[in-house]
């Protein structure tokens, strides 16, 4: 990383897309984030850059990476794998754990989620904002070899744990989710949809854990490891 620019490197072995090439439409219309897809060869996903471990779903199939206060990474093994409940996927990295570019942060059967009629197809997403610079597509890509893409920095964005809690105009209720999987991907790309169009700030909290996030950041609302009948307090 220098003063301008994030370099990426490859995290699995595959061909690379484009993030319109994803089977899943909210991958695909950028509702989490911009970034790339990867038909994957490999069944080790690796860290492209070096950061902290901000989430980790118990699922095993989605990790986030903080590199900077202003940019974070998620990667999501799979389209609809929150369903296999963790079977066939071996996370090597614990939430908080620093890791470095390269390191291994998944291990997973490709064979046992095709098996399952599920595709292994992954996406890499920045969710802090920053778009990925124009890339050529299709292209074999070797993991911890070649270059993911560079990536521009930017501003920080605002986070859950920035907004005072003295706001004299605040109003709180709970919800029970009703969602068979929680607020996964796609219903919580549409719970920011509906957040981003007030002009008010409303924070999530599971209710007697430090777990809270911003509803209108989807990669927080995922690390919330929601489920069904979990009461939330927005």
């Amino acid at each position: 990383m220098n003063a301008q620019n994030l370099i990426l490197s490859a995290p699995l072995d595959g061909t690379l897309l484009s993030i319109e090439s994803s089977a899943d439409p909210v991958f695909a219309q950028r509702l989490v984030g911009d970034g790339v897809v990867i038909e994957p060869s490999g069944v080790v996903l690796l860290a492209p850059c070096d950061g902290t471990i901000s989430q980790l779903h118990d699922a095993g199939h989605a990790v986030a990476i903080k590199v900077t206060d202003d940019v974070e990474l998620l990667m999501h093994i799979g389209i609809d794998t929150v369903t296999l409940k963790g079977i066939g996927f071996e996370p090597q990295v614990k939430i908080g754990q620093t890791v470095s570019q390269g390191q291994p942060l998944i291990e997973f059967s490709k064979s046992y989620i095709e098996e399952q009629g599920l595709s292994a197809q992954t996406v890499v997403l920045i969710t802090s904002g920053q778009t990925v610079p124009n890339l050529t597509y299709p292209r074999l890509i070797a993991a911890n070899k070649d270059e993911l893409f560079a990536l521009p920095l930017s501003q920080a964005k605002l986070s859950a744990d920035t907004v005072a809690s003295t706001d004299e105009s605040s109003v709180s209720g709970e919800v029970i989710i009703k969602n068979p999987q929680g607020l996964h991907a796609r219903p919580a790309a549409q719970l920011t949809a509906v957040a981003k169009r007030f002009n008010s700030v409303v924070i999530l909290t599971i209710p007697g854990t430090e777990r809270t996030s911003l509803a209108t950041s989807v990669t927080g609302i995922m690390g919330l490891q929601t489920k069904l009948n979990t009461t939330l307090l927005v």
